[in-house]
C-alpha cells in the first residue's frame, strides 16, 4: 500500500488546512493532535459543517491550496480504534457491539492507499483476453456447416484467403468487446465526475467464455459513498443497456436476411451456452 505521510506532513496539516479553517468556522474542529495509527495519522474533532459533504469538501478546497497537494489523502471514517474518551486514547468498557465503531475521524494516508498494479502483468492479461474474445469470435463458426464447407474447400484449392471470414468474425468480435467496454467507459465517467482517479483496467480472461470479467482498481477513494455506489453500479447498468442493444440489434438484422446470409450466421454449441 501506499507510504503513511511523516509526522511533519501529519503536522502541516493539522495547522494550514484544519486549524485554518476551523478558525474561519469551516471544515473539522480538531480536538487532538495527529495520532500515529497503522498506515497513517488519525485526528480526533468535530464537523463545523451543516452536512459531511460540506465538510470534506472544504477540507479538500483548502488541502489543494496548501503544499500538501498530491502528498497526502485524508478520509472521514468512523474511528477504527474504537470508542475512546478523546483525550489519552482509553477505551471505554463495556463496549457495546452496536456502537463498537468511535465517533468519525480525520484519517490522513499516503497519496495512493491502493495496491501497486503491476503494469506488465495486468498488459499481457488484457491482451491474452481480447485473444480469447478473438478466438472464441472464430470459434463460434466452427458449427456452421456452410462456413466450414467453404473453408475446407477453399484449402482444398489451396486457396488460404480468408478475407470473407473477417466480415462475419468481426460482428462477433466487437461485440464481445464493446459490451465490456461500454462498462468501463461508465465507470470511468462517474470517476471523472466524482472526481477521483481509477487505474486503467484489466481484462480477465475465462477459460470457456471469452473474458470472465474486468478489474478497475481506485487511486483515490470517491468522496462520499453514494459516488461509490454510483461507480459500483454504472458499469454493470451500462454493460447491461449494451447487451440489451445489441441483442435487438441482432435479432433484426437476422430477421431480414435471407436464406443464404442466416445459413453463414455463427452457432455455439448447448455445452458452451450452459458452461
Amino acid at each position: 500500500y501506499g507510504q503513511a505521510p511523516s509526522e511533519e506532513d501529519a503536522m502541516q496539516f493539522f495547522n494550514d488546512v484544519l486549524v485554518k479553517n476551523s478558525k474561519k468556522g469551516e471544515g473539522f474542529n480538531p480536538k487532538s493532535k495527529p495520532e500515529k495509527v497503522s498506515g497513517g495519522w488519525l485526528i480526533r474533532g468535530t464537523n463545523t459543517m451543516s452536512d459531511n459533504e460540506s465538510m470534506v469538501a472544504s477540507i479538500e478546497t483548502a488541502l489543494q491550496e496548501s503544499d500538501l497537494a498530491g502528498k497526502l489523502q485524508f478520509f472521514y471514517v468512523r474511528d477504527p480504534l474504537g470508542v475512546t474518551n478523546g483525550e489519552n486514547g482509553e477505551m471505554f468498557e463495556p463496549v457495546d457491539l452496536a456502537d463498537i465503531w468511535g465517533e468519525p475521524v480525520i484519517m490522513l494516508m499516503g497519496p495512493d492507499v491502493s495496491p501497486d498494479r503491476n503494469v506488465l502483468a495486468a498488459t499481457l492479461t488484457t491482451v491474452f483476453a481480447l485473444a480469447c474474445a478473438a478466438i472464441f469470435s472464430i470459434e463460434a463458426f466452427s458449427n456452421t456447416a456452410d462456413v466450414m464447407n467453404r473453408v475446407q474447400t477453399a484449402q482444398e484449392m489451396n486457396d488460404y484467403d480468408l478475407t470473407w471470414l473477417d466480415d462475419r468474425v468481426a460482428p462477433v468480435f466487437i461485440s464481445i468487446v464493446a459490451t465490456q467496454v461500454a462498462h468501463e467507459i461508465a465507470h470511468q465517467i462517474v470517476a471523472f465526475k466524482g472526481k477521483f482517479k481509477t487505474c486503467a483496467p484489466t481484462f480477465i480472461p475465462s477459460p470457456t467464455l471469452p473474458q470472465l470479467t474486468s478489474i478497475t482498481k481506485l487511486k483515490t477513494p470517491p468522496r462520499n459513498l453514494r459516488d461509490l455506489f454510483d461507480f459500483a453500479a454504472a458499469g454493470p447498468i451500462v454493460g447491461m443497456l449494451t447487451s440489451v442493444a445489441l441483442l435487438v440489434y441482432g435479432a433484426a438484422e437476422t430477421n431480414a436476411m435471407d436464406a443464404a446470409s442466416y445459413a453463414m450466421l455463427p452457432s455455439l454449441s448447448l455445452d458452451i451456452i450452459k458452461s
